[in-house]
């Protein structure tokens, strides 16, 4: 159960069907956000598989937790509500994508990211708005910009995925 704390025992094929679906539907992301009167950003993984069949997002929620939201209403009448499935803290999303990991097919490089983030933040053992220096900033602020680059770089059909 590693270090998460998570008390929620998935099989192999729920981590794979999972990872098909943050695969396929889902996205991983880093967050930076600021609070007035600090200096640093504070900066969280997360992951998130969005759905028009929220049947799927109570199933990844009853099996792996998290939170599942409806999105907006549809701007056009022919489309149909959404619905999105977060891992929002740190330790939850960082358990899902070490979990998934072995099974991504598309997203191993940007789980390795954003679990590189995830292990930064945990070993500075920092609060969430502890200072830290202008060059763990700076590290953390790249390994944003890193995310970014990978999810734009376009992947041939012909290529492998693997």
């Amino acid at each position: 159960m590693k270090e998460y704390e998570i008390k929620l025992t998935p099989t192999e094929i729920d981590w794979a069907r999972l990872a098909a679906f943050i695969d396929g539907e889902g996205c991983i992301s880093i967050y930076a956000t600021s609070q007035p009167g600090m200096k640093n950003k504070a900066y969280s993984t997360q992951v998130g598989v969005t759905n028009t069949d929220p049947r799927i997002l109570f199933w990844i929620r009853a099996t792996f937790g998290g939170h599942v939201y409806p999105r907006e209403l549809p701007k056009k009448s022919q489309h149909r509500q959404s619905y999105q499935w977060v891992a929002q803290s740190r330790k939850l999303s960082a358990w899902v994508l070490e979990g998934c990991y072995p099974y991504f097919l598309s997203k191993k490089e940007q789980a390795d990211i954003a679990l590189a983030l995830y292990r930064r933040v945990r070993d500075a053992k920092c609060r969430r708005w502890k200072e830290i220096t202008p060059e763990e900033d700076s590290i953390r602020a790249d390994l944003v910009s890193s995310l970014r680059t990978v999810k734009h770089i376009a992947v041939l059909p012909a290529e492998p995925l693997n």
